[in-house]
């Protein structure tokens, strides 16, 4: 659970004891507050916070890009040592995602996020298909933008995807919002609602992140 002296920004994992992955666009925000930018761990009462002293996104993400077509991906260096770590998906995990699989958010969705206590929310959905950055099919080995259905909020940006193993296989990231051409009063206009689709960052995509 990523958090500031202002609120709480985002999710985030211990992949490490001091390293802890989340997106990069979480990083924009919570260097965007100010502050002095902590990590609490999750049902610690609040009572276990760990300061960051240390943020880094890939070199590759570009903002405004709505969690698509760029790699929403960073990690964060902790003053402390969280208790456990995830254990990440091994390359033929990642490389046999496919639609149909299953898909377990564990984070801290919209307003059931405390930044004083947080305590996680567990979430199951399904994988709708893989494809590259761009949206587009792909060859499994650059297939790093996951869809999945599982029903996330904005606090879940930086929560883990775990498959059936307990093996983390990404990030999420965003929902796809649909847009459709309406017409009030006679104006056309654009109308955004939000679609049941949301999106995640295949997990290797930290391996092009600088060490924070």
């Amino acid at each position: 659970m990523v958090d500031n002296r202002i609120g709480g920004c985002c999710s985030a994992f211990a992949v490490a004891p001091d390293l802890l992955a989340t997106n990069a666009h979480c990083v924009r925000d919570c260097r965007a507050r100010g502050g002095t930018s902590i990590a609490t761990q999750n049902d610690s009462m609040g009572k276990t916070r760990f300061r960051i002293v240390a943020m880094s996104a890939h070199p590759a993400y570009r903002s405004g890009e709505g969690g698509a077509g760029t790699p929403d991906v960073a990690l964060l260096r902790i003053d402390g040592r969280a208790p456990r770590a995830v254990t990440l998906a091994n390359d033929a995990e990642l490389r046999a995602i496919g639609p149909g699989d299953d898909a377990y958010v564990i984070g801290f969705p919209g307003r059931l996020m405390d930044p004083l206590s947080p305590s996680a929310t567990f979430l199951e959905g399904r994988i709708g298909r893989v494809t590259g950055l761009d949206g587009e099919a792909t060859t499994p080995d650059r297939a790093a933008l996951i869809q999945h259905d599982a029903v996330t909020r904005g606090g879940n940006s930086g929560s883990p995807i775990f498959n059936q193993y307990g093996h983390v296989i990404g990030i999420h990231a965003a929902h796809i919002d649909d847009e459709d051409d309406v017409t009030i009063d006679g104006r056309k206009t654009k109308v955004t609602q939000s679609s049941p689709f949301r999106i995640g960052m295949r997990i290797d995509l930290l391996q092009g992140v600088p060490a924070p």
